[in-house]
């Protein structure tokens, strides 16, 4: 067979998922094995494919039936993601300001008592200093 030939001829499979426009001029083949056991092709009747067409508008329908094809249960699914995603991330951003808040008034607090005692040290260290400034000058 030439390019041109083989090019009309189509997989059984591949020629349904065509449209009426692509599937003009087609002609839809399988392959099966004869007695001999050798591979060959054959055309598919219009009987075969209205029978099929058939068969898979009622598959597509049981799908659709079982919530498999239709969008509906997709489109659920994404709003409920897009709701929970929604919640958590503002749960998230409230965690995140109670626990920062939480920090700068611990921070606060520390610091506070940091600087309590480093001014009873200075205090301490300067009334040494004062003692020892007055023994000297009793000693003199």
């Amino acid at each position: 067979m030439n390019r041109k030939v083989e090019a009309r001829y189509r997989f059984f499979a591949g020629y349904l998922s065509l449209d009426e426009k692509g599937q003009k001029g087609k002609v839809p083949t399988l392959f099966a094995v004869n007695e001999q056991g050798i591979l060959e092709q054959y055309a598919v009747s219009p009987e075969v494919i209205s029978a099929t067409r058939q068969a898979l508008r009622q598959w597509s329908s049981l799908r659709e039936l079982a919530g498999l094809r239709s969008p509906f249960p997709q489109r659920a699914r994404e709003e409920l993601e897009k709701e929970l995603t929604q919640k958590y991330e503002k749960e998230m951003a409230e965690l995140k300001a109670s626990y920062e808040a939480k920090f700068q008034e611990q921070e606060k607090v520390l610091m506070e008592e940091v600087r309590i005692k480093l001014r009873d040290k200075l205090l301490a260290l300067s009334r040494k200093g004062q003692l020892l400034s007055s023994l000297k000058e009793e000693m003199e």
